[in-house]
């Protein structure tokens, strides 16, 4: 078994890991040992990011994205809506 030794373990290579790590980086005359640990480091975009922070926030252009339709799952059922100025409209 393979031991590490950290300063800081960042649960979560998400946008909030990721952006934790970043500010973490910004500081090199503080010489951290971080270790990143994510369930999976999968390739694949299916995950919803939030981001709340001012524009100005490093790497808030990347979590910037709006989409026009919402799909709405339950076990059996299911429905794809528009979206539109704070409505969701079906069919």
């Amino acid at each position: 078994m393979a031991t590490f030794d950290a300063d800081l373990i960042i649960a979560g290579a998400g946008c909030a890991g990721l952006s934790a790590l970043w500010q973490v980086m910004q500081r090199p005359n503080e010489h951290r040992n971080v270790i990143v640990i994510d369930r999976d480091f999968e390739v694949s975009d299916d995950r919803t990011w939030a981001f709340w922070g001012t524009q100005d926030a490093p790497f808030a252009h990347l979590a910037d994205r709006s989409w026009d339709h919402l799909r709405v799952r339950f076990p059996g059922w299911e429905t794809i809506g528009r979206l539109q100025k704070g409505r969701f409209q079906t069919g």
